[in-house]
Parts: structure tokens; sequence; C-alpha cells
């Protein structure tokens, strides 16, 4: 893919950005102050530095997701439609090699993987610890479940803010499902040892699924 490309998707500083960073490194005036006004000045300095960089974080992912759409992330990643919903491009696949039970696995797989509104990865399980990272769009909604334990972990991957972080862990053989929370999620899924078709199954194929999906669980059968 052209450089371009992945500047508009944000895998490189696009030069509004560049110009942001330049503002926040700028050093303050320091005017000649004592005691209590060189301290409310500074504090005041700092507060104005908060406040910038919280305005142009918020300015650049809010133009990000109106500049770029769906569709042509989709056409411009070769993304491709996944069986459990959404769309993805496998981005690598070690030639290392692990022993997982006496077989020989490839070490790790990446995918880049698209969300549009009223899509979802479907309930699901892999035999293997994967990672999911959020690139771009709008946050994604992340659900990890328990069975033995019956117990449920919502998560929001988004750019990193208070109490949001931009990647969580679900450990192997944990059922999993996400959804865009707007228009789209563009995200990345790692998974270790790699992923393989064959360690993957859909809950809804699983015996006895349904008696999970009752109570507080019974809105997300929609995802199964």
């Amino acid at each position: 893919m052209q450089l371009a490309s992945h500047r508009r998707f944000g895998l490189f500083p696009l030069a509004h950005e560049r110009r942001n960073a330049a503002i926040l490194q700028r050093e303050p005036l320091k005017p000649e102050l004592g005691g209590n006004a060189r301290a409310l000045f500074e504090l005041v300095v700092s507060l104005c530095h908060l406040y910038l960089r919280a305005t142009l974080a918020s300015s650049s992912i809010g133009a990000l997701e109106l500049s770029v759409g769906a569709q042509e992330i989709i056409t411009s990643l070769n993304l491709k439609p996944h069986p459990e919903g959404g769309w993805y491009r496998e981005l690598h696949r070690s030639s290392l090699r692990v022993t997982m039970s006496q077989e020989s696995r490839c070490a790790l797989t990446s995918i880049y993987y698209l969300l549009q509104r009223q899509e979802s990865s479907r309930w699901h399980t892999v035999k293997a610890d994967e990672i999911w990272h959020f690139y771009a769009g709008a946050p994604l909604e992340l659900f990890a479940y328990q069975p033995g334990e019956r117990a449920l972990v919502r998560r929001v991957l988004a750019a990193p803010a208070a109490e949001i972080e931009p990647a969580a862990v679900i450990p192997a053989g944990t059922w999993q499902a996400a959804r865009s929370l707007g228009e789209y999620s563009l995200v990345g899924c790692s998974v270790g040892p790699g992923f393989e078709f064959a360690d993957f199954s859909f809950v809804s194929d699983m015996p006895g699924h349904s008696d999970h999906f009752t109570g507080s669980m019974r809105p997300l059968r929609e995802l199964l």
C-alpha cells in the first residue's frame, strides 16, 4: 500500500498532527514572577497544556472518522469477509514454530479486522490467547465470557483516555464477541500460538450454550 494510505489511517503522523505536536513542545513564556504568583502562573500553564492536548486528540480522532469511510478502508487494505462477521486480512504469519500438545504450530499471527455498524464478531472461542488492539474509527465493544464461572467482562477499546485502553487480552478458550459503537471500528487481532481455523468454534455450535444466555446475558443472544 502507498505511504499516503497509511497516513490516512493514522499509522504515520499527519501534517496537522506534526504541527500540533510542535505546539505542545514549545517552551511556555516564563515572566519574572515570585512566590505565589509564579506558582499560580505555572498551574495555569499546566492546565492550558492539558486542555490543549485533550482538544487536539479529540479533533484528530474526529477528523479521521469523518474523512475515511469503512468501504474505503476495506478497499485500501484489501479486506475480505470473515466467517465470524466483519472484514479481515492476515497481516503476518510467523515463520517461527512452537510445540503445542506435541504438535508444531506457527508462533504468531496477526490480522487487520474491521466491523461496520450492524456487523458483529459472533460469539466464538479460539484455542490460543488473542490480543485485540484498536486502530481507528469508533470505539469497539468487546465481550469476554468464562462459561465455567459464568463471568462476563465488557471492555471498550478506543484511543487511550481515562479508564479506556486501546488493547485487551482474551485468554485461550474464552467465549468472545465484539461490535462497533459507531459507523465502523478498525482493529487488529494477534493470536499466539498462531491462528488456525481448526482451533476456531462458534459458541452457537456448542451443546448447552443457550443455558448461558439468560438473565443479564439474554441481550447478548443477538451476537450468537
